[in-house]
């Protein structure tokens, strides 16, 4: 039932517009009156009480959260004095923060603050505004596992900390510190000498803010960075919105300088600089056991240095990111709704690390049609300079579904395929990958250096084209380092597969699983660091050579068996047949082909191959018979050469006089190792059985 009030009513209206079955049922006015009288008294003499008595009601309460914080956190928390100021006002000073086995992690000279008088009825010490003064944190790690600050994430006693296998619930971890960041930060807030001064493993670096004003939930202010001596000054505005975890922050160097982030370059041996970042964070929340983040971000003038990246600064234009993030109890995921734009690229992925009971990394990409310029002008500038200027016409998509367990490297799971449609290259830039066609003159490196140049072409006294040299070394090569070149696109998968699970097992990168076009691309148009830019580049260059038909496989193969190394500064097959027996190419037989393959991966080392009488190494006998094999069954030798094979050869050149005792401790070649990307499916390599006798002359 609704009753409309008019907008004057005393209390007798009141009780007359009662139903009269209710009306019945109240006591007589004068008892109601009294009531009431009674009521708001009660209220005012407890509110008058609380302001009284709000001192040690305040202070019952702190004790009480500072005992159990202390408790809980295993930490020392003290507080100097505490009083109030007026009548909701309230200063403590001479706060101090640590863990009880462990240095000193905040000290705070005084607090001003207002009271929320809400929070404190309901027995919780909250505040209004807040003024806060002469604040230092001191954050140190001495190692992985001695730190002053990690023990705020190892709550005690907490029933949702571990699941059974007493593993960190991820997701509340984040929650309960992202509830004791925004909680304790009023929407008005004032700070001056605010300071952060870490010692991390020995890197020093402080960060200090004069002072900060938060204005109706707004602020701008500025900060000196020290790092290493140098200092640099950050400006920083934004908003924040407490109650609702809310945060917007924009940050950019001062004049004339370039945001620098301090410690990664010690921790990571990583580099990373940027103009300007924008960053925000909305509607974070804890749901169904899965901490939820939304928000932003944007970025302009990045600049990354890291070894196993790229020798070289790697730098981005701009990019931004629309994100959707997940934290569950034993995973972090960005959600395939997240959007990242990087130059004029634009893709949605999805990416999902699990920490536990075994450590999982998903990957998935699906990127569908888009205007192939847009990936080559989206490229980092300085760092794919092969690449710089070139133009294309026509569309590009690409997918990616990547999945392996760390735990157990085999289970690697790799699908990656960037498709043309109408696609085609209408001008070359800084280098012309024809090139490959005619006679040009290459030069070899040595850790970064050159070491010999030479036309590859008939300039060059050892230069043989294709069909000089004998077909029992092109199998053997072929067999050994990329069985299906003639059929495959540039890539092989299974290799691929199969070398990041040997890097993986290693910890580093130990297999290239690289095919005769990669290993081509390498040797001529890219320097030699093993960095993940460079891999990507020589994926680049390869899929254009092969996709759009720069060059013939025949072509390529000629080109690889002249350049390749066959020893110390020997290069090209006919240099090799030279300098180990003594003999032209065309001269070798099938003992002296299948030695002259095994020494492609580590052809320096040739010496270690071989005994102190000069014979072949009694392990050597897997590698001829694993060559041999695949040899026969490809119809590449007959039975008669299979059965007549003996695994042993007479060196006759300048690698004799060069051979000398080799002790049984050198490292030996695991035979089966060298193949362990070669496993392939043989149906694949029937099917291309055929197009390599045609294009060999078999």
């Amino acid at each position: 039932m609704r009753i409309k009030l008019p907008n004057h009513l005393s209390f007798n209206d009141l009780l007359e517009k009662l139903p009269p079955q209710i009306r019945q049922k109240l006591p007589n006015k004068q008892q109601l009156k009294r009531f009431f009288i009674i009521a708001a008294a009660l209220f005012i003499l407890v509110i008058g009480v609380l302001l009284i008595f709000r001192g040690p009601i305040a202070r019952s309460i702190m004790n009480s959260k500072v005992s159990s914080f202390n408790k809980a956190y295993n930490a020392d928390l003290k507080i100097g004095s505490f009083h109030f100021e007026g009548l909701t006002g309230i200063k403590i000073q001479n706060i101090s923060l640590k863990p009880n086995d462990g240095d000193t992690l905040i000290t705070i000279k005084n607090i001003k603050a207002s009271i929320s008088i809400y929070r404190l009825l309901r027995f919780h010490l909250g505040f209004n505004e807040m003024e806060m003064n002469n604040t230092r944190i001191n954050l140190v790690k001495q190692d992985a596992t001695h730190t002053n600050y990690m023990f705020l994430l190892e709550k005690k006693g907490a029933k949702d900390d571990t699941t059974e296998d007493k593993h960190v619930n991820l997701a509340r971890r984040y929650d309960r510190l992202l509830d004791a960041i925004f909680s304790k930060i009023p929407s008005t807030t004032s700070i001056s000498n605010f300071s952060i001064n870490a010692n991390m493993e020995g890197s020093l670096f402080s960060f200090k803010l004069p002072s900060l004003k938060i204005d109706d939930r707004i602020f701008h202010s500025y900060a000196i960075i020290t790092n290493k001596g140098e200092q640099s000054l950050w400006n920083f505005s934004g908003k924040l919105n407490p109650l609702d975890r809310d945060v917007m922050i924009k940050l950019y160097a001062g004049k004339n300088q370039r945001i620098k982030i301090p410690y990664i370059d010690q921790r990571w041996q990583a580099k990373v600089g940027f103009d300007s970042l924008q960053f925000s964070l909305e509607n974070c929340r804890l749901s169904g056991g899965i901490l939820y983040f939304e928000g932003s971000a944007a970025m302009s003038g990045l600049t990354i240095n890291h070894p196993k990246i790229s020798p070289q600064d790697i730098s981005f234009d701009k990019g931004t990111m629309d994100y959707h993030i997940h934290i569950g109890e034993n995973y972090y995921e960005v959600d395939s709704a997240s959007t990242f734009t990087f130059n004029k690229l634009k893709f949605n992925p999805y990416f999902k690390y699990q920490v536990s009971p075994t450590k999982q990394i998903t990957a998935i990409i699906h990127k569908g049609p888009f205007n192939g310029q847009d990936l080559f002008e989206s490229l980092p500038k300085g760092l794919f300079t092969t690449l710089e200027g070139i133009k294309t016409e026509g569309q590009l998509s690409y997918n990616l579904n990547f999945f392996v367990d760390i735990n157990n490297p085999d289970s690697i799971h790799l699908f990656s395929e960037l498709k043309r449609h109408n696609f085609k290259i209408v001008h070359f830039g800084n280098t012309d990958f024809r090139m490959l066609n005619s006679e040009f003159i290459y030069t070899a490196f040595e850790h970064g250096s050159p070491v010999r140049t030479f036309p590859v072409g008939p300039q060059n006294p050892n230069f043989k084209f294709l069909n000089e040299i004998p077909d029992i070394l092109k199998y053997s090569i072929l067999t050994s380092e990329d069985g299906i070149f003639f059929s495959h696109n540039g890539f092989i998968p299974e290799a691929i597969t199969k070398a990041i699970t040997a890097d993986l097992k290693r910890g580093k990168f130990a297999r290239g699983g690289s095919t005769i076009s990669q290993q081509l691309v390498k040797n001529i148009f890219l320097n030699r660091n093993k960095t993940m830019a460079r891999k990507v580049e020589e994926a680049l260059i390869t899929w254009l050579i092969e996709t759009n038909r720069l060059s013939s496989k025949e072509r390529m193969l000629e080109v690889y068996l002249n350049i390749l190394e066959m020893g110390p500064m020997v290069y090209g097959v006919n240099e090799g047949a030279h300098f180990y027996f003594n003999k032209d190419v065309k001269d070798l037989n099938l003992e002296e082909a299948i030695f002259m393959a095994s020494i492609i991966p580590h052809p320096k080392t040739y010496r270690s191959s071989f005994d102190s009488t000069g014979m072949l190494k009694p392990y050597m006998n897997s590698y001829y018979k694993f060559v041999a094999e695949k040899m026969l069954g490809r119809g590449q030798i007959t039975q008669g050469d299979f059965d007549m094979l003996k695994p042993s050869v007479t060196l006759t050149g300048r690698a004799k006089d060069l051979l000398r005792p080799v002790a049984d401790t050198t490292q030996r070649i695991d035979s089966t190792a060298i193949f362990e990307g070669l496993q392939l499916d043989e149906e694949k390599v029937k099917a291309a059985q055929e197009k390599i006798k045609s294009s060999l002359g078999n």
